[in-house]
C-alpha cells in the first residue's frame, strides 16, 4: 500500500470515527446544527489539505477538538460583531426614525431615509415609481409636477386588446 493510500485511509478513519463527536461538540458553542456542521467540515476540509502529515505525525484528536474550539469562538465573535454592527446602522435604513417630508403634505413618510437612499442608488433604473408606490408616496404626495390623484392610480389600466382577449378579466377599478 502507497505512502498517499495509507493517508487517505487515516484521514477516512478519523473522519468517520470523530465527525459526529466533534459536531456534537461544536454544537454546544454555536447552537446550529448547520454552524457546527459546517465548522467541523471547515476542520477536516483542513486538514485533508495537510493529510500528508497524518502519516508523519501521530495525530493528537485533542488537538482537533482545539481547533474546532477556536473556529467556533471565532464564529461566535463575528456573529456578535455583526449583530452590534446591524443595530448601530439599520434602525436608521430600517426603522425610518429619518422621515422625507414636502410642502405640500406635511405627513412623514415611513422609511424615509430608506426611500431617499433608493432614489439615489436607482436613479437611473427605472425604479422611482415602483418605490414611491411601495412606501406611500405616489398616490399621497405631491413633487414637481406631481400631483397625487387617487389610490387607484398606483396600477395601470390593462390594455383594450389584452382584454378583449380573454373574457375572463375585469379592468382594474377606476379605469372603466
Amino acid at each position: 500500500m502507497s505512502a498517499q493510500q495509507q493517508d487517505d485511509r487515516l484521514f477516512k478513519n478519523i473522519y468517520l470515527s470523530y465527525f459526529p463527536k466533534m459536531k456534537r461538540f461544536a454544537q454546544e458553542y454555536v447552537i446550529s446544527e448547520q454552524d457546527a456542521e459546517n465548522i467541523v467540515q471547515d476542520m477536516f476540509a483542513e486538514l485533508w489539505e495537510k493529510r500528508e502529515m497524518l502519516a508523519n505525525q501521530t495525530i493528537r484528536i485533542a488537538y482537533l477538538f482545539t481547533i474546532i474550539k477556536n473556529k467556533c469562538l471565532n464564529h461566535l465573535r463575528h456573529k456578535t460583531i455583526t449583530e452590534v454592527t446591524r443595530k448601530q446602522f439599520i434602525p436608521i435604513w430600517i426603522y425610518g426614525h429619518y422621515t422625507v417630508t414636502d410642502k405640500g403634505n406635511a405627513e412623514p413618510v415611513q422609511f424615509g431615509r430608506m426611500y431617499d437612499e433608493l432614489g439615489w442608488e436607482f436613479a437611473w433604473e427605472m425604479h422611482r415609481r415602483r418605490d414611491a408606490i411601495r412606501f406611500g408616496v405616489y398616490t399621497k404626495k405631491s413633487w414637481l409636477s406631481h400631483q397625487p390623484q387617487g389610490d387607484y392610480r398606483s396600477v395601470f389600466p390593462i390594455p383594450e386588446k389584452v382584454l378583449t382577449s380573454n373574457p375572463n378579466l375585469e379592468q382594474n377599478p377606476n379605469y372603466k
